[in-house]
């Protein structure tokens, strides 16, 4: 795909030409692929972009992720098959890193509602992190070992799912080097939460 813009840069009456992926990993239409031509021929221009557009879109069914990709319900069914250990999920789209609120619920409201997590003996599952700095310091009062129950995540983006409602057990508080960075462990059935007074990315 990218040979084909040197060429169309060095004809008459374009000035540029570029194919910008945009956020490939994110579930929004304003990250779509996007060509573009400039020039001072508009007929020029105008050909080019079409003609630009038209081989990206020839081969959109080609174009791979860099990991493997599924369904969250898929990806959990195979993390509990697995007999190796540990096996790590990302949900790239809300990646606070790269443009990601890091408040969406979604994920961990669809983990909770599975039979399999609802026990404490159940599978044991990592969900790092969801931004709550209410509950956190709910946590803190409740302290280590105590049941806490209360709402995180969704003060920022709360269209796919609303705030989550966690109860269970804290077990462990972190304090970082500024009361900002202060993070709890909440057990909900057999999930440990990390639960932050302010969104954090997790890179493992």
């Amino acid at each position: 795909m990218y040979a084909k813009v040197a060429p169309i840069t060095e004809r008459e009456g374009i000035i540029d030409a570029a194919i910008w992926i945009g956020y490939a990993w994110a579930d929004e239409p304003r990250n779509q692929g996007v060509v573009m031509v400039t020039g001072d021929d508009k007929n020029a221009v105008t050909g080019a972009a079409e003609e630009l557009a038209t081989a990206f879109w020839e081969v959109r069914d080609k174009f791979e992720f860099v990991a493997p990709v599924a369904p969250l319900d898929e990806c959990l069914n195979m993390a509990i098959a697995s007999k190796e250990h540990p096996f790590i999920i990302s949900d790239m789209g809300d990646n606070p890193t790269a443009g990601g609120a890091g408040d969406v619920t979604w994920t961990l409201t669809e983990i909770l509602k599975r039979p399999e997590f609802q026990k404490e003996n159940g599978p044991s599952l990592i969900y790092a992190s969801l931004p709550g700095p209410e509950f956190v310091e709910k946590a803190i009062e409740a302290g280590v070992g105590n049941k806490v129950e209360g709402f995180a995540g969704a003060a920022v983006d709360a269209r796919f799912a609303p705030p989550v409602k966690l109860s269970g057990i804290v077990k462990a508080i972190e304090n970082g080097d500024e009361a900002a960075e202060t993070e709890v462990v909440v057990q909900v059935g057999s999930v440990k939460v990390i639960v932050t007074k302010k969104r954090k990315p997790y890179h493992y």
